[in-house]
């Protein structure tokens, strides 16, 4: 009988407990990427909106999914709906954030692929192409297997974009590996069900300890 193994994570993404082939699959993707973005972001303005896409129906429908924010831009269509956005009017700063759960044989082509996706937007809003307005625009993509492997490069790029190092950074990295872990793990216990009951987010956040 197959049986599944839940596993702890180093912080460089690495399983524990299994076998070579699949601690191989699991280290830290690495990729090049232009356009360093400033650091920490949030440090510039007081006025920061976030946005994310976390509606359940929008797992189903694209209809669902929450629309671009319209004192940015009004766009519809392929590459118009990130997962999240965060943005400031005063300092004219729109980061967009877009995170991938995937298998692990081919993260390359999807990290590529989520680029061009978002590219033109990000163009548009540099250019000042709607509403006037020159955005400092920024693009996130970051990856998370469904093993627990993870986009080095990209997942640094993001966390010091947002002024998140050290010990928050790998308590946040663990978090995210403990809740793909656990997706994966539900969905090999409903391989059989043809039908799926709707579950609610994953919190896979660590309670702070008590002071």
């Amino acid at each position: 009988m197959h049986t599944y193994k839940h596993t702890q994570f180093k912080s460089e993404g690495v399983l524990e407990g299994d076998d070579e082939k699949k601690a191989k699959t699991s280290k830290p993707w690495k990729a090049v990427h232009s356009d360093k973005p400033s650091k920490n972001i949030l440090e510039n303005a007081t006025d920061y909106k976030v946005q994310f896409d976390l509606e359940e129906n929008s797992i189903a429908s694209n209809k669902w999914a929450k629309r671009f924010p319209s004192e940015i831009a009004i766009v519809s269509g392929e590459g118009s709906c990130p997962d999240g956005v965060v943005w400031s009017m005063e300092k004219q700063v729109v980061v967009l954030l877009e995170l991938t759960s995937l298998w692990e044989e081919n993260p390359k082509k999807r990290h590529d692929f989520k680029l061009e996706k978002y590219e033109r937007l990000i163009t548009k809003l540099r250019e000042g192409q709607h509403n006037g307005v020159k955005w400092n625009a920024q693009l996130f993509c970051v990856e998370i297997g469904a093993r627990g492997a993870y986009h080095e490069m990209a997942w640094g790029r993001m966390c010091s974009a947002f002024g998140i190092y050290k010990e928050a950074r790998k308590t946040l990295l663990d978090a995210m590996q403990t809740a793909a872990i656990q997706c994966s793990h539900f969905i090999f216990l409903c391989r059989f069900q043809q039908n799926w009951t709707p579950q609610a987010l994953r919190d896979t956040w660590p309670t702070p300890p008590k002071v």
